[in-house]
């Protein structure tokens, strides 16, 4: 009751440059330019798609203060 509903974003993000992928397979600093995914297992196509490696699924959340990373 009562509960308030967080926004998540989930991106894809390369491990080593910190960058985030855009919709069109780009990459950027910008998170608000990323590719945002609706659900985990669009993540893992999309990489497996593009055949990326080290990358995460980051899910961000609206705070910003406890950002969650999943190795894809």
């Amino acid at each position: 009751m009562g509960e308030e509903r967080t926004e998540v974003k989930r991106v894809i993000q390369h491990k080593r440059t910190g960058l985030y992928l855009t919709s069109e397979g780009a990459w950027t600093a910008q998170v608000q330019e990323a590719e945002h995914l609706p659900n985990v297992l669009a993540a893992v196509r999309r990489s497996r798609e593009l055949n990326l490696s080290e990358v995460e699924l980051v899910l961000k959340f609206e705070s910003g203060q406890y950002d969650v990373r999943l190795d894809l």
